[in-house]
């Protein structure tokens, strides 16, 4: 029988080592495996790729065309997860 999914750390628990999309203010959004995570939400991923939608306004204040600009982060996660001192679900 299926894990039934009634709060956000349900989603979290079940998603831990698995690749996960997160979408952040600022038209920023986050693809990356899922380490941990802590009862802030604050999350632990690594191989993450972050991006940004940039939207061009010319000199009449023209919205022109928009460019999605990624850039890839790779460090070792088991590391950053040592050095914050956090374990998984927690």
């Amino acid at each position: 029988m299926a894990t039934p999914i009634t709060e956000p750390f349900d989603l979290l628990r079940l998603s831990l080592a698995e690749r996960v999309f997160v979408k952040l203010r600022g038209d920023r959004e986050l693809r990356g495996t899922l380490h941990a995570y802590d009862g802030h939400m604050n999350l632990i991923m690594g191989d993450v790729e972050e991006s940004t939608y940039v939207v061009d306004v010319d000199e009449s204040g023209e919205v022109g065309s928009g460019v999605r600009v990624s850039v890839q982060w790779r460090a070792a996660c088991a590391d950053l997860v040592a050095q914050a001192g956090h374990r998984p679900g927690l």
